[in-house]
């Protein structure tokens, strides 16, 4: 029976003879589970594996979705990916950030329908509220990781500093979620065709991609942090690591302000001043009445033409 249903061993006999068989950490079942499954690899890593690190090139956006997740969770079912150290990666405190989009992004609507004048400042509002929501939850989690390994968090300067980068930098990365999915060969052409049903339907995509793309951000994060528990809970420098990621977190921040304000100018300014321009020259040129009879001298030129030309 266990052959049937956790052949990873006979398989590995297979590649490597004459060596010990590797552990297979996967049963066929979680294998198949798992490949459809949206981020399913970071589930096996942190159920099945211990917050596994290894292979990290696997943490790219193409390897969390199907097909190509496939390929991880194959290495994890042949016993290729080792286990991790264990670790509390992942807690309640993961939906707190995911809550307060679903109400932000609820009001943006609102705000869109009935005072879409303020819509760009609003958008601003909700992304630096969204920034200080992640930063306080970064807090809780580490505070609790600390208890979890009976050691006490220090609230450095530092440590104050990269709660706020890594807030930065995972909202930036779950924000523009949206956009990259769209880049991922076959999931990127379903989610496209199901944003075409309706209005509510591409919001609810809207949000249902921040919040797994923000979870797996949230995730990843925590387990490599925990493979360092005193710089964890008492930073006392920043690392270059950090700085890299405030300078991405950044980047996508500003670049989608940016993009919603000029998005928004286009369709409230400039694009409603140069539907109206339109609609006026198109207006002239229906008001232009064209002559009913050809001018004399188009009628001469035509009695000139030989008979069978006329």
């Amino acid at each position: 029976m266990d052959k049937i249903l956790n052949p990873g061993k006979e398989l590995n006999k297979l590649l490597n003879p004459g060596k010990e068989a590797v552990t297979s950490n996967l049963s066929i079942i979680k294998l198949i589970g798992y490949t459809f499954l949206p981020c399913g690899q970071i589930v096996a890593r942190v159920v099945d594996l211990d917050g596994s690190l290894d292979m990290p090139w696997f943490f790219l956006p193409p390897f969390l979705f199907p097909p190509f997740q496939f390929i991880p969770l194959l290495l994890m079912y042949l016993g290729y990916i080792k286990k991790g150290n264990g670790g509390k990666v992942v807690d309640y405190f993961v939906f707190i950030p995911i809550i307060v989009k679903l109400i932000t992004l609820g009001c943006l609507y609102m705000i869109k329908l009935y005072a879409d004048s303020f819509y760009n400042f609003a958008y601003f509002g909700f992304e630096i509220l969204m920034i200080l929501t992640i930063a306080g939850t970064k807090y809780l989690h580490v505070s609790e990781s600390c208890k979890y390994t009976n050691k006490k968090i220090l609230l450095t300067s530092s440590k104050v500093q990269e709660f706020f980068i890594d807030a930065i930098f995972e909202n930036g990365i779950a924000s523009i979620g949206n956009i990259i999915i769209n880049f991922i060969p076959g999931v990127g052409w379903v989610i496209g065709l199901i944003r075409q049903y309706n209005d509510t339907v591409n919001k609810f995509i809207i949000f249902f991609i921040y919040a797994v793309v923000y979870a797996t951000v949230y995730i990843i994060q925590n387990m490599f942090e925990q493979t360092n528990m005193e710089s964890m809970c008492n930073l006392l420098s920043i690392p270059i690591s950090s700085w890299i990621k405030l300078g991405v977190g950044l980047f996508i921040t500003v670049t989608l302000i940016l993009y919603n304000f000029l998005s928004g100018m286009s369709i409230k300014g400039f694009g409603k001043s140069a539907m109206s321009n339109s609609t006026n020259i198109l207006n002239k040129i229906k008001s232009v009445k064209l002559p009913t009879k050809l001018p004399n001298i188009i009628k001469r030129r035509k009695t000139m033409l030989p008979p069978i030309l006329r």
